[in-house]
C-alpha cells in the first residue's frame, strides 16, 4: 500500500506489516491533506503492477477550540466574538453558541440557525444576572472541543423612570424627592433633576 500528498509526484509505501486482506487502514497521515492511493499484489513471483490511482481523499477529524471569546453588554443581549482554532482538515458548518448563568455548571444552547460567523448576539437574557459563554466550531466530522469560557458579562438597559416624584417648595428652590427607579441590571451612579417654570 503507497500513498502520495502530490498526486503522485512520490509515493511512500505504508508499513502495515504483512497481510492478504484486500483492505488497510492508513494512519499517521495529516488532516486537511489530500492524498491518493495505490495498492500491489504480492505472491512467490514477486511484486505485481501498481493499481491506478484512488481518488483524492482528505483525512479530517473535529475543528480545535475557540479562542478569545469575548462579549459587550446590551439590552438583554449579549454580542459575542471570537477567533477559530484549526478546522480539523474539513470546513467549519456551524457554531454552537453557549451560555451560563452559573458560572459554568450548566449550560443552555442558544438557538441561532446555522451561521459560519465567528460572532452572535445571544438575545433574551436577564438584564442584572451575569453569563459566560463557550463556542464550539462543528464540520464533518462532529462538534469539536468547547472554547475556554468568556469574561463574565452583564446585560443591562437603561434605568427605568422615577416613580413618585414630590417637591416641596424652599426659600427660592424647593425640595424634590422620589422612589429609586428599577436600575435593570446596571447600578444607578446619579440622578438629574430638571426643572420647568409651571
Amino acid at each position: 500500500v503507497k500513498y502520495s500528498s502530490d498526486a503522485g509526484v512520490t509515493w511512500t509505501t505504508f508499513d502495515d506489516g504483512t497481510s492478504v486482506s484486500a483492505s488497510a487502514t492508513v494512519t499517521g497521515l495529516t488532516n486537511g491533506t489530500a492524498y491518493v492511493f495505490q495498492v500491489s499484489a504480492v505472491n512467490e513471483a514477486g511484486t505485481g503492477v501498481a493499481s491506478a490511482s484512488s481518488a483524492s481523499v482528505t483525512p479530517y477529524t473535529t475543528p480545535a477550540a475557540a479562542t478569545g471569546v469575548a462579549g459587550v453588554a446590551g439590552d438583554s443581549q449579549v454580542a459575542l466574538s471570537w477567533t477559530a482554532g484549526g478546522t480539523g482538515g474539513s470546513v467549519v458548518t456551524d457554531w454552537v453558541v453557549e451560555y451560563s448563568s452559573d458560572a459554568g455548571v450548566s449550560w443552555t444552547t442558544f438557538d441561532d440557525g446555522t451561521s459560519v460567523s465567528e460572532s452572535a448576539t445571544v438575545t433574551e437574557l436577564t438584564n442584572g444576572t451575569a453569563y459566560v459563554f463557550q463556542v464550539s466550531a462543528v464540520n464533518e466530522a462532529g462538534t469539536g472541543v468547547a472554547s475556554a469560557s468568556s469574561a463574565s458579562v452583564t446585560p443591562y438597559a437603561k434605568p427605568d423612570a422615577a416613580p413618585s416624584v414630590k417637591a416641596s417648595p424652599e426659600n427660592s428652590g424647593a425640595v424634590v424627592s422620589w422612589t429609586a427607579p428599577a436600575a435593570n441590571g446596571s447600578p444607578i451612579t446619579g440622578y438629574t433633576v430638571t426643572a420647568t417654570p409651571g
